[in-house]
């Protein structure tokens, strides 16, 4: 019989935590199959702080009771959270899957992300490596707070006893009260920086009004922030590299930017997309008046891509109700 092919496998085995995964009080637990470029909720890590840059194939919340305080200042607050605002989604492990050989750059660079989701107790950072010819591990490999293991298949018993029973042990270990101390949820509300949500809501103006014109620049300015962020971070890892660390500077536009980051496996190629479109249709906004009346549309418009852009953005800032919903 041929060895299964990398999706059919990595499929598999979140279709099977999907249904074997439980809390400890026997509930099932939320797999959430992430192939987006970030997890972002302003409230779980510092301000402005993402979750994961890269791209992982699971990631494995707790919902947990929890009404915020001190945010008055917010707008539409309950759009951020689950049911209004009586609960949050912690993220508790994440799983990436990934081919014995080779080691794609994607596997190097989420390396970079293992390591840095490690040094919260809370989450369990795990890397299940798919050895298609080879053998499998028959015991957890643990360094540097990650967990490393080997499998040939996808069957059950497998998954079960190399996946899903470390996470349930690790899960075992959190009360819900000790996963927002953990997190310091409190604390980080008190410190919270109003900016993100000031934006949305011009975004939600915009989208309400019909003004695609300002719709697009804030994206724009959302999304150039966002990329050089991200490349400017990929690099501050390679620092011990002279090579690399000369190749970037700050003084790097969006353009090059946004390039870099798909070069480097940052950025998916549909996300890439996206945003470069919403790049060029800000340019057409921010360098011709006449752009600005009410007939005129970009080729971002004309394609339908803005409210992919939408889509993105609500991603990557951890809002729970889109306005394209409603």
């Amino acid at each position: 019989m041929s060895a299964e092919s990398f999706s059919e496998f990595s499929s598999q085995a979140v279709g099977i935590l999907e249904d074997e995964l439980m809390d400890i009080d026997g509930s099932k637990l939320q797999v959430s199959p992430e192939l987006r470029l970030s997890y972002f909720n302003p409230f779980l890590f510092d301000s402005g702080e993402k979750f994961t840059k890269y791209p992982f194939d699971a990631i494995v919340y707790r919902e947990v009771s929890w009404e915020p305080t001190g945010l008055d200042q917010i707008d539409d607050i309950e759009r951020w959270f689950l049911e209004e605002t009586d609960s949050v989604e912690i993220p508790i492990a994440v799983v990436e899957f990934t081919e014995e050989q080779p080691l794609t750059s994607n596997a190097a660079v989420n390396q970079i992300a293992l390591e840095s989701l490690s040094k919260f107790d809370a989450i369990l950072p795990m890397r299940v490596r798919y050895a298609r010819f080879g053998s499998s591990s028959s015991s957890f490999e643990k360094d540097n707070n990650i967990v490393y293991s080997k499998l040939n298949s996808a069957n059950y018993s497998t998954i079960q006893h190399s996946i899903v029973e470390p996470i349930q042990a690790h899960i075992a270990k959190y009360s819900d009260r000790e996963l927002l101390e953990a997190f310091n949820l409190d604390e980080k509300v008190r410190r919270s920086d109003p900016e993100i949500f000031y934006h949305f809501n011009d975004v939600l103006w915009a989208y309400n009004h019909d003004r695609n014109n300002i719709l697009v620049i804030l994206l724009s300015v959302y999304f150039e922030n966002y990329v050089k962020d991200l490349l400017e971070d990929y690099f501050e890892e390679a620092q011990d590299n002279p090579a690399a660390s000369n190749f970037y500077d700050d003084d790097w536009g969006f353009d090059r930017c946004l390039n870099g980051c798909r070069s480097f496996g940052l950025l998916e190629d549909e996300d890439y997309n996206t945003i470069n479109k919403i790049r060029d249709a800000r340019n057409d906004y921010a360098h011709d008046i006449e752009s600005f009346d009410s007939t005129y549309s970009t080729d971002a418009e004309d394609e339908g891509l803005i409210e992919d852009g939408i889509q993105l953005y609500e991603e990557l800032i951890g809002v729970k109700k889109s306005i394209i919903d409603e």
